[in-house]
């Protein structure tokens, strides 16, 4: 399984997530980029079209630096002042539509923007703009595969200035909060979690593990499709084969008949 996790930074919680798909995950081959690192971003641009199996477009970081690449900017910002850069995240899901890719906050956002979604950079609430943080209850769907075996009401940490309004996909988690969408399922295996997933919470480290067992069953469709089309070319050969052969038996016997014919 080969994986690749994008993070906007470095956190306490990112670094624990990669660590536990790691850990709980030891087969798999896992790439990971800070895409806001230089270094890392250049590395990304060289493997950018490379295929994985799965992929993780995770948060910001809390690190801050004097290269204003590495502080904390919007997806607007980032579309706006580096769109050479939202370009190669584009490229990147271009290149990898059936791939299965879980976008967590930010990469909620990126996501967002790639289905063309509308996003918002407040909320109005009161009749007054403010910033949508903190904790708050949240519904999901517990019939979509990505929040399988899961409670259908969690709490988890939001810490956005957006509200995405999506018509090119599902809402599968609505949160209390004004009753904004917290999560959208787009293309088939496309997912949009507006909320952090804490790693050392059970219940949302579920979320990881669902969304790798859609990748491994995303491969397994793939291995059968692969066989099937084999089987198809195998069959499509043998019968152009057999029909060449039958064609130039009966261009033999027509020739043979000929022959015999002048010879008489």
């Amino acid at each position: 399984m080969k994986l690749l996790c994008i993070s906007f930074g470095l956190s306490s919680r990112i670094l624990g997530l990669i660590n536990y798909i790691k850990i709980n995950y030891p087969t798999a081959k896992l790439s990971t980029y800070n895409f806001f690192d230089p270094i890392q971003y250049n590395e990304l641009q060289q493997n950018i079209f490379s295929s994985y199996d799965g992929i993780f477009l995770l948060s910001t970081g809390s690190e801050l630096s004097e290269n204003p690449m590495k502080k904390k900017i919007s997806v607007n910002r980032l579309i706006k002042n580096y769109p050479e850069k939202i370009d190669l995240l584009f490229q990147l899901l271009i290149n990898n539509q059936s791939t299965p890719v879980l976008g967590i906050c930010y990469g909620a956002q990126i996501l967002n923007y790639f289905y063309e979604g509308i996003q918002c950079s407040h909320m109005l609430r009161n009749g007054l703009l403010e910033r949508q943080s903190g904790i708050f209850k949240t519904i999901i769907d517990t019939r979509n595969p990505i929040f399988f075996n899961m409670k259908n009401i969690i709490y988890p940490q939001y810490n956005t200035v957006y509200t995405p309004v999506d018509f090119n996909s599902t809402i599968i988690a609505v949160n209390e909060y004004n009753n904004t969408p917290a999560a959208y399922q787009y293309i088939k295996n496309h997912y949009g979690i507006r909320f952090h997933i804490q790693k050392s919470d059970p219940e949302y480290s579920k979320i990881i593990d669902n969304f790798l067992n859609i990748v491994k069953n995303n491969q397994s469709h793939n291995v059968f499709y692969v066989f099937l089309l084999l089987l198809i070319v195998l069959f499509a050969y043998k019968y152009h084969k057999k029909t060449i052969v039958s064609k130039y038996r009966d261009y033999y016997k027509t020739i043979r008949r000929f022959l015999s014919i002048g010879r008489k």
